[in-house]
């Protein structure tokens, strides 16, 4: 008996050891990779709207690759969680200050001295990132204490009548939340034709509200991941992701009903499609931190 006892104490130190460079690597991994997370976010996002605003859909191969490139990076940050919640925390942390930097730009600037800030500024991307970013890990962490102080087995999905439910109020707050982006957008493509984003129309009262917003329904639809990954993965793809980035595009192409600057409802969807597809994306990617904390092999 002993000797088994040394042994365990014996062992304790190196299991510590391994389980603390394994959440050093995750850590520096994740503090090398989520600015270039956000920073590849924001510039493809921008220049998908670019694109759609001035009548290529799928004219931007980059920022389509870009996208394909976060969508990648923010999955292996969530499988990480398996192992440990620190990548996903950093990444939180970098998304608050990349919106911090950007409000603030904001609101000493409200002129956009940027292409991008031009884009972006309407819908908040930075902060409605760090939204969605931050409800997730709430949620994770929530998720884990209860697996952890509960049952030990594998959490499983509602059954049908519970995911019906569930799929209905996380459709409700997504088709909420594309009826408020639409309404943000603004109704003009001059600035970004002539290459001169000082022209951009500067941010309002109302226009601030509509960000609040937002960031509310992001935070109602995310944290739905709470009750049913599923409805809301489901609801990430196939209502904002795949219709947004794929679908309506092609679709504007194959009818040529383009954005041009006398149809200001074809304006705003021009904007909004890129920012509705990049916030499914986002949801769908970070999500899967939740079932896979708490079902490691899922």
């Amino acid at each position: 008996m002993s000797l088994t006892a040394e042994n365990v104490r014996a062992h304790t130190p190196l299991v510590q050891r391994e389980d603390l460079l394994g959440r050093g690597t995750i850590a520096v991994f994740s503090f090398v990779v989520s600015p270039i997370i956000l920073t590849l976010l924001f510039n493809s996002t921008a220049l998908l709207q670019e694109g759609s605003i001035t009548g290529i859909p799928l004219g931007s191969p980059t920022g389509q690759l870009g996208i394909l490139v976060v969508a990648i990076l923010i999955i292996i940050l969530a499988y990480l969680t398996s192992w440990s919640t620190i990548g996903i925390v950093i990444a939180t942390i970098w998304a608050g200050a990349f919106a911090a930097l950007f409000i603030g730009n904001s609101i000493i600037s409200p002129a956009p001295t940027s292409s991008i800030q031009a884009l972006l500024m309407w819908q908040q991307l930075p902060l409605q990132t760090f939204v969605i970013f931050f409800t997730t890990l709430m949620v994770t962490l929530a998720k884990r204490r209860q697996s952890t102080r509960g049952n030990p087995k594998p959490v499983k999905e509602p059954g049908p009548a519970a995911l019906s439910g569930y799929l209905i109020v996380t459709l409700l707050s997504a088709l909420a939340l594309i009826f408020i982006v639409l309404a943000s957008s603004p109704n003009t493509i001059t600035p970004t034709i002539l290459n001169m984003p000082l022209l951009m129309p500067k941010l309002s009262g109302s226009d601030w509200f509509l960000v609040l917003l937002i960031s509310l329904t992001l935070v109602a639809f995310t944290a739905m991941a709470y009750k049913s990954v599923l409805a809301v993965q489901l609801v990430a793809w196939f209502l904002l992701l795949i219709p947004a980035l794929f679908l309506g595009p092609l679709f504007s192409i194959l009818t040529n009903k383009l954005v041009t600057p006398q149809d200001p409802i074809m304006i705003s969807v021009g904007y909004a499609m890129p920012v509705l597809g990049v916030f499914g994306l986002i949801v769908a990617t970070c999500t899967y931190s939740i079932s896979i904390s708490v079902n490691p092999d899922a």
